[in-house]
């Protein structure tokens, strides 16, 4: 996608040196740098920290159960709910051989997202993609994310 490589209008528009620079940020940052593999998760089956990060987020709205809790409240639960992440890290790092018990339609939509992103990256691979290819893709998993269709 070339409007992540190029700012996306004309070098003399006033907006050009701004989104340059943002360019730069997100490349330097996001792309190439610490925080790449937060959210690049292409190729990765099993372990996806975004599952993880998205889960402690479920558990904060389950827990808290209201928008602005006082402040004693927040401090206690955020500490038993770090607790509750941290000790599911450590158990995940003792044992990286142990599977994850999975229902049947995760499994299937595991399988499915190891099977699109395999396909694409041969084919990517082997003669390119088209932008309208690439589009198509993203779409076809956005479903596998957001449980519905674009």
């Amino acid at each position: 996608m070339r409007a992540l490589w190029m700012p996306p209008v004309p070098q003399d528009h006033v907006a050009y040196e701004k989104c340059k620079k943002f360019l730069k940020y997100l490349h330097s940052t996001w792309f190439d740098g610490p925080y790449k593999d937060i959210w690049n998760k292409w190729g990765l089956v099993d372990l996806r920290t975004t599952n993880i990060a998205e889960a402690y987020h479920n558990r904060l709205n389950v827990v808290f159960g209201k928008d602005h809790p006082d402040m004693r409240s927040l401090i206690e639960k955020l500490k038993y709910i770090d607790f509750e992440a941290m000790r599911t890290l450590q158990w995940i790092s003792d044992h990286p051989n142990e599977e994850k018990h999975l229902r049947k339609r995760d499994r299937d939509r595991r399988e499915k997202i190891e099977t699109s992103m395999k396909r694409f990256g041969e084919q990517y691979q082997l003669r390119g993609v088209t932008r309208a290819e690439l589009e198509g893709y993203c779409k076809y998993m956005s479903r596998y994310v957001s449980g519905k269709t674009i």
